[in-house]
Order: C-alpha cells, then structure tokens, then sequence
C-alpha cells in the first residue's frame, strides 16, 4: 500500500465543495403498486419483497367482512410450477417487506402468489410473482465435446512442456523450471540470448 503524506500535498490544488444536499428528500416506505418479486440467490435460497398497497388491505377486508376476515391472514404462497399441489405458506405481517426463503428442492421453477388465507382455509390471490428459475446445486451434467481434451491433444501439451524428458523424479522437473525461469527472465530483461533447447 502507498501511503500519502500531507507534505506531498498541495493545497493549492484542492478545491472546496459545498456539501451535497439531499434534493430528492427520502425514500417512501411504499409506492402504492401491488407487487410480488421472486429473486434467486442460490440454488436454495430465493429473495422475495412484496406491496400489498393499504387500499387493497382494506377492499380484501371489505369485500371477505361476512366470511371472518378478521381472522385471516396475509400470506406468500410459494408454488413449484412443476407440481401446483407442491407449495408452502408464509405469513407476512406487514403490507411492505422482503424476505429471504429457503427451499425445499434446486434445479426447478417458483412463483409466489400474494393472498388472503381465511379461517375455512380458502385462499384468495390477490397478485402472483414472476417466475424464478433455480439453478442447479453443483456442476452440470452437460458435457461439451468442443473443449473436452482428448488423449492425442494432452501428448502434445506433456512434449511441449518438456516434463517427458524429464523423468518422474521432482527435483530434476525443479531443476529444470529453474533453468526455464532463468531463461524467460534473461530474454525479458533483454541481456540474454534465445537458446534453441529451452524455447
């Protein structure tokens, strides 16, 4: 690290500034928009954040009054799109907020729907998310036989490197690393000369 001293410094050359002043003001809490977002994270774990605008809150309460409403709950219902019957609840407790959400399964597609859960158990969506594919836990099956290194292409690069005259013995492959570096190092600098045997 290089540090700095106040000596090297002309102050001449530092302007002053205004400080900055915050024109937008502060972020809102919410935007009023009904929405549910799914994100992957990993294979795993999937991020969500939800606005249930207050308006929809009171027209699902105003319009469920007579079935119990007040005894419902709000929920993110997280669906395996490959199994519809396959899903679990979360119960969420405020209009506006994130999560992160651990799954049971990698390598398949989610969506979450934002809803009513009354007290006979019905569910009643009020807004579903985006689909969000999960990536597999670990290497693809996927081979490409583009890239693969065939055994003819692997000689070529062991005579290259020259480590098939070297023997199996570590100290004389060191040995001669050595020697290569030297040689790269006298070639770089430009006070060497190029030997035919080592490049």
């Amino acid at each position: 690290m290089i540090g700095i001293s106040s000596k090297n410094i002309e102050h001449s050359n530092i302007q002053s500034r205004e400080p900055v002043t915050n024109i937008a003001g502060n972020l809102p809490v919410d935007y009023g928009d009904l929405s549910v977002i799914l994100l992957p994270r990993d294979p795993l774990n999937i991020f969500s954040y939800w606005e249930l605008p207050k308006y929809t809150i009171i027209q699902m309460k105003q319009k469920y009054e007579s079935e119990g409403c007040d005894k419902s709950k709000f929920i993110l219902r997280i669906f395996d799109s490959g199994n519809e019957n396959k899903y679990f609840d979360i119960q969420i407790n405020s209009n506006v907020g994130s999560w992160y959400i651990r799954l049971p399964e990698e390598n398949r597609d989610w969506y979450g729907e934002l809803g009513l859960l009354l007290p006979d158990n019905r569910f009643i969506r009020i807004k579903r998310s985006n689909m969000a594919h999960m990536p597999r836990n670990g290497i693809s099956e996927a081979t490409d036989e583009k890239w693969a290194t065939t055994g003819k292409m692997f000689e070529e690069i062991f005579e290259v490197s020259g480590l098939k005259k070297l023997g199996k013995a570590s100290f004389d492959f060191a040995k001669e690393m050595h020697k290569k570096w030297q040689q790269l190092m006298s070639v770089s600098s430009g006070s060497g000369r190029h030997e035919k045997e080592g490049f």
